[in-house]
């Protein structure tokens, strides 16, 4: 199970952050961290080699994340970004106020394979499996000087989606562990899903793209790779 489209970066403010990006790439694939690979896999003209052995190089970390955003190679995407107006500010995680640190953490790592990244007392960084979606909960009042942080989220008016390759198998693990399936499953033209919520009240969908759908997903990163 995985987010969303979640093989492509999100277009940062400026080029600095992308040189960051691969810097922190090519450190995390020479510790063989999985969601590096992966990315080495999908978007590296020589991903359908497993990797092993490769001594990874800076190139090849600056390589994946051009490639990633449509280009064909770090010096076409650099010179894009050195010549383009700044993009708006880049979305880095998504924060929830919450007192259910525990459960939360046992959710998303149990059903969705997060890692933590932070645990403190008052507050909680979770990163997914391929290093690029972070989730945050911090308790209500533990940053005192950020009012939006003292009052706790209520459990509405707030989803996430996650797509899966298999919503039959991920429903019946969500059934064995006793957590109530609000809807579904439901099947569209352009998916099959249902929805959980998770200990905080955040409404959950997980999907299944139609094999048209899929198709077509898998047409555009490979033109994008291209």
């Amino acid at each position: 199970m995985h987010e969303k489209n979640a093989a492509v970066y999100s277009v940062a403010p400026n080029l600095a952050y992308h040189r960051n990006r691969a810097r922190a790439l090519h450190r995390a694939l020479r510790a063989g961290e999985e969601y590096a690979l992966s990315e080495f896999r999908h978007f590296h003209p020589e991903g359908s080699s497993s990797g092993d052995g490769r001594i990874f190089t800076l190139t090849d970390a600056q390589l994946i994340i051009a490639r990633s955003q449509g280009f064909s190679s770090w010096t076409t995407f650099k010179r894009e970004r050195e010549n383009s107006a700044p993009a708006p500010a880049n979305l880095e995680f998504i924060g929830f106020i919450s007192e259910r640190l525990e459960e939360t953490k046992s959710f998303y790592l149990t059903f969705f394979h997060y890692s933590i990244q932070v645990e403190e007392s008052d507050g909680l960084v979770l990163k997914s499996p391929r290093g690029i979606r972070t989730l945050c909960f911090v308790r209500p009042g533990s940053r005192p000087k950020h009012v939006i942080s003292l009052l706790p989220f209520r459990g509405e008016g707030v989803y996430l989606t996650f797509s899966t390759d298999d919503v039959s198998g991920d429903l019946e693990r969500f059934r064995a562990a006793g957590v109530a399936i609000e809807t579904g499953p439901l099947t569209t033209a352009g998916e099959t899903l249902f929805m959980v919520r998770d200990p905080n009240g955040i409404g959950i969908y997980i999907s299944e793209p139609s094999p048209l759908i899929r198709s077509r997903s898998i047409k555009e990163n490979k033109r994008a790779a291209a």
